[in-house]
């Protein structure tokens, strides 16, 4: 598809889909640095897209430049203001940043919104790092309840009961977890000398 829109480019350079239907198909390649071009072409013909402004976003995000991210994500945010994906987006590079009162709020957010097991799972792994293992589980629950086979709500349920002193049951979640192919669980456990 490269070519294609190469091809569009070169007919119609004036054209913003064209320019971010290219950076769409270098990202969906993890090519952020040729999307990150594209995205900023399109952006130049046409500032009213949140995609573009999102997609850049996550571009920054993915090469190590959340600061870089947030300004673009809540731009989106300006133009569509009840994106859900772009609140998770912008909770994510807030958290990627440590500044996890932000994270919570922008991943709050997007659930309120729309509510998904990523977006619970997203906000219960930044209560956990502030500590509050007690919503982190309950977030976790509320994941598991659209998705009883979620793998990464089960490893982040695990974890915040381990957190909790409730060693049994963390055993069981993080196993469950593990079943599922979820390496981290798997590491978690033998990391904590537990057998499974």
């Amino acid at each position: 598809s490269f070519s294609l829109w190469e091809n569009v480019i070169a007919n119609y350079p004036t054209a913003a889909i064209a320019w971010n239907s290219l950076a769409n198909a270098y990202y969906e390649q993890n090519r952020y640095g040729d999307a990150i071009t594209y995205f900023e072409e399109a952006l130049k013909l046409d500032q009213s897209d949140p995609k573009s402004y999102n997609n850049l976003g996550n571009c920054y995000d993915r090469t190590g430049r959340p600061e870089a991210a947030i300004p673009l994500f809540k731009k989106a945010l300006e133009i569509r203001p009840n994106d859900a994906m772009v609140y998770t987006n912008l909770g994510v590079a807030y958290d990627r940043l440590g500044q996890l009162d932000s994270a919570v709020a922008a991943q709050t957010r997007s659930v309120e919104l729309m509510p998904t097991p990523l977006g619970y799972t997203n906000l219960a792994n930044v209560l956990e790092k502030q500590g509050n293992f007690e919503a982190s589980a309950a977030y976790c629950r509320k994941a598991l309840e659209m998705d009883p086979g979620y793998a990464l709500a089960h490893n982040n349920l695990g974890v915040a009961l381990y957190r909790l002193g409730q060693l049994e049951a963390a055993v069981l979640s993080l196993q469950e977890a593990a079943r599922r192919g979820y390496g981290p669980a798997q590491q978690f456990l033998s990391q904590n000398g537990i057998t499974w």
